[in-house]
């Protein structure tokens, strides 16, 4: 199910299946809970498609304040360096002065759930990142974004139809090469050499079928 909504989502946005994919596989190794996988990981993708930035930079920042439980100088610096502004949306929900926000960064006292709620306003409707993704859909990046997961898509489909006929020719193959090569280690292969053989000293010599023979 995560997949399926997390490919539905590729589809209109100027990242492939398994740009997000990966990303949901990051969130979830930091502890991210599953059931927020997928809304995180689209949020992550608006404030990628809106800054530009690295998607999978901002998710791996973004996994470590979760794993942390708090927002430290790293994340954040990690996060600004991005272009990513999660310090005045905190600032101004929690009435913190930028000396007052310095201090409780630095006693650990800015929480990860805190981040989080900061990530949704950020990515809400009139949100500063709000359907960044989206927005980048029509560029051309986007579209050429789109263009290789539908042929990845297309490529993973026709795999699965495929397979059961691909696994059969290559047991069949397998089965003549494995008689050959019996074959040719009990000695019946000679006049098969012998073949080989006058075909080499053709394309070695340039000499005719006459003189071979």
């Amino acid at each position: 199910k995560t997949i399926k909504e997390l490919q539905q989502f590729a589809a209109i946005t100027p990242f492939t299946s398994a740009d997000l994919i990966d990303t949901a596989k990051r969130l979830k190794a930091f502890g991210v809970e599953t059931s927020k996988i997928v809304d995180t990981t689209k949020r992550l993708g608006d404030v990628a498609g809106a800054t530009g930035a690295e998607l999978n930079g901002i998710a791996t920042a973004y996994g470590q304040i979760q794993a942390k439980g708090k927002l430290q100088t790293e994340e954040l610096l990690q996060l600004q360096e991005r272009g990513i502004d999660i310090a005045t949306t905190l600032k101004k929900e929690y009435n913190l002065t930028g000396e007052e926000f310095s201090k409780a960064l630095q006693k650990g006292q800015i929480s990860a759930e805190a981040v989080e709620f900061a990530l949704k306003e950020l990515t809400s409707t009139g949100g500063q990142y709000a359907n960044g993704a989206i927005s980048q859909s029509g560029t051309l990046s986007g579209k050429l974004s789109t263009l290789q997961d539908n042929v990845e898509t297309l490529a993973r489909t026709l795999g699965s139809v495929l397979s059961p006929v691909l696994k059969g020719i290559f047991d069949q193959a397998n089965q003549v090469l494995s008689a050959l090569n019996k074959a040719l280690a009990a000695g019946r292969g000679a006049s098969f050499n012998r073949q080989i053989g006058a075909i080499g000293a053709k394309i070695t010599f340039g000499l005719t079928s006459e003189s071979v023979d």
